[in-house]
């Protein structure tokens, strides 16, 4: 019988076998916990770079488009204090309505050229087609400051600056799509804003050269302008990668609109109740929808007749006030516009009063101040007209195209309807230039120009009560 000393000893070995086992045990545990935890944080990580990147992109696609827009819209907005110093000093022995040819062709060529732009961009070497494009628009400008006298130079120059503008504000605007389900309808709401300063900030350089009697120097500046502000946007062009769907960022949702195609947006037509959840295509439909389509082309028609012709008119009889009046109260118009272009845009606006209401009280409005414009003429009611008009200007503009998709049911594929838009402003600016040439006054063009807004606004009203006759319901 062993003694109890060894017997002790014995266990105490025991013991300390034990706990050196369990001590290693618990640190292998803790090792491996270690190294699961650093895997996961790196892959966490890894996970969280990419979300990061994306919302880059997204953001670097928001401003380019923006920048874009910001001289697709400002360039033809503030051709009113160019097309007056044309008028009045340049252009002498040419008649008024080949000056505003200059103006209804850039418009044209702006809204022309999508459904190119969007082949274009299908193309795997799309950013070498916007950077020629860019660099022909940077030509233009330049040779127009090199030498501006010939009319049919400039004509062909700034008719070609138009086309060069509309095709990089679709190709950028599709580049912003891409990152918002395809939704370039969606998208193009965020520019109003953006076109509306751009107008502020060119007639404000328009005013600061012309008032000296110094084109050359307005043509040179609004080539270093145009080419210090596009070239950074080639750093910009970054579309959505195909597979957006990572732990850490939230998935597109709805890929089923395809590019182009004005189709209803699938998230406004969830909340609308009545026919825009139904597809019925009945004859009621087709009719109701045919108003609105006639009206929204009668009031884009003339929408841009006032900041065109104002300068020119309030310079001329019965007036007679200098041009620099002109430019005042244009700065308001346009500074008035980006604030409702950006207002109307936010989604409280949209979801409380609705696209289609707003464009349709917008339009009313603007065609009675053209009316009242064109019988009432005094400096002031012109200036206060001026920037309300501008405060109607703002979602006109920004708008559009937000409407027409929510009303195209049956026209899903109506790839032409930018090109109508270019038309019928080419036909108002032409048609308004016309009637101010042979009858002397702009009381007749500004009071069709009213009329016709305010027709096209009540044929929206007629076709949506159509839709909705005994209640109120936002669209």
């Amino acid at each position: 019988m062993p003694s109890s000393g060894s017997y002790g000893s014995r266990r105490n070995h025991i013991r300390t076998a034990a706990g050196f086992s369990s001590s290693n045990s618990q640190v292998g545990r803790s090792r491996t916990s270690t190294e699961l935890n650093r895997r996961r944080r790196g892959t966490a990580t890894a996970g969280d770079e990419q979300p990061n990147k994306d919302r880059t992109r997204r953001v670097l696609a928001y401003y380019t488009h923006a920048v874009v827009t910001f001289h697709t819209f400002g360039i033809p907005l503030s051709a009113g204090l160019t097309l007056e110093y044309y008028h009045n000093s340049l252009f002498l022995e040419t008649r008024l309505s080949q000056i505003s040819l200059i103006v209804g062709i850039q418009w044209l060529g702006i809204f022309a050229l999508e459904d190119l732009a969007w082949r274009a961009y299908r193309w795997k070497h799309w950013r070498w087609t916007y950077m020629a494009v860019s660099l022909v628009l940077v030509l233009c400008h330049g040779i127009i400051a090199r030498d501006a006298k010939p009319w049919g130079l400039s004509l062909v120059m700034r008719a070609l600056t138009g086309f060069c503008l509309g095709f990089l504000r679709s190709m950028t605007l599709r580049c912003l799509a891409s990152h918002y389900n395809d939704n370039a309808a969606e998208v193009s709401m965020q520019g109003g804003a953006a076109g509306l300063l751009g107008a502020l900030v060119h007639s404000l350089v328009a005013w600061t050269f012309l008032r000296m009697d110094n084109y050359k120097g307005l043509a040179w500046a609004n080539f270093y302008v145009v080419l210090f502000t596009l070239v950074p946007t080639l750093g910009g062009l970054f579309p959505a990668r195909e597979q957006e769907s990572t732990d850490g960022d939230t998935p597109k949702r709805d890929r089923q609109i395809p590019r182009l195609m004005h189709r209803k947006s699938t998230r406004a037509t969830q909340s609308l109740p009545g026919k825009f959840g139904m597809q019925r295509n009945t004859s009621l439909d087709i009719i109701d929808d045919c108003f609105l389509l006639i009206g929204l082309l009668l009031v884009f028609a003339h929408v841009v007749v006032w900041p065109i012709f104002f300068p020119l008119l309030l310079s001329s009889r019965p007036l007679y006030e200098y041009p620099d009046f002109a430019a005042y109260w244009l700065l308001g118009t346009f500074g008035a516009g980006a604030l409702t272009a950006a207002f109307f845009a936010r989604p409280w606006p949209r979801r409380g009063l609705g696209v289609v209401n707003t464009f349709t009280a917008a339009a009313i409005l603007a065609g009675s101040l053209l009316i009242i414009a064109a019988w009432v003429a005094n400096f002031w009611v012109w200036g206060i007209i001026s920037v309300l008009y501008g405060l109607c200007l703002g979602p006109l503009l920004a708008l559009h195209m937000k409407v027409f998709d929510l009303l195209c049911k049956y026209w899903t594929k109506t790839r032409l309807f930018p090109f109508g838009l270019g038309i019928v402003v080419f036909g108002g600016v032409s048609v308004a230039g016309l009637m101010i040439q042979d009858l002397g006054s702009g009381s007749v063009a500004l009071t069709v120009s009213g009329v016709v807004m305010l027709l096209g606004g009540c044929c929206m009203a007629v076709g949506r009560w159509l839709k909705y006759p005994t209640k109120y319901v936002v669209i």
